[in-house]
């Protein structure tokens, strides 16, 4: 699937610069190191931030399907996530479990100032 192909690249290459000491970033790849180091403390999560998407050159796809159409899509990202979880998580730690465990796609979006959810209204999915 299109969508779900898109979403493992943003997933294996979002990155951002962390600031640290100096005038200097360090750069990371945000999600990729979120989901190794939460299925190696046994957390089976990946929080990701609306905003990320619109940064990155597939995102406003993604974006728009999660937004318009989350009960298809959002299963759909969870099943990718299950993949990733053998091409990143078990390829590099063989002492994490066989099977793909269930791993939880979470969405956030930062308010603007005035407590409104900019143009979104919030909406139920489950």
């Amino acid at each position: 699937d299109v969508i779900a192909s898109k979403f493992k690249k943003f997933v294996r290459e979002f990155a951002y610069n962390r600031p640290s000491s100096g005038n200097t970033g360090i750069t990371t790849m945000k999600y990729r190191e979120q989901l190794q180091q939460n299925c190696g403390n046994r957390l089976y999560k990946l929080e990701l931030s609306l905003n990320d998407l619109s940064a990155y050159e597939d995102g406003e796809l993604l974006k728009y399907n999660l937004l318009t159409s989350p009960t298809e899509f959002i299963p759909l990202c969870e099943r990718a996530l299950q993949d990733l979880y053998y091409e990143i998580v078990r390829k590099e730690d063989e002492s994490m479990p066989d099977k793909a465990p269930v791993i939880q796609l979470e969405l956030k979006s930062d308010a603007d100032l005035d407590g409104t959810f900019g143009n979104m209204k919030p909406k139920m999915i489950r």
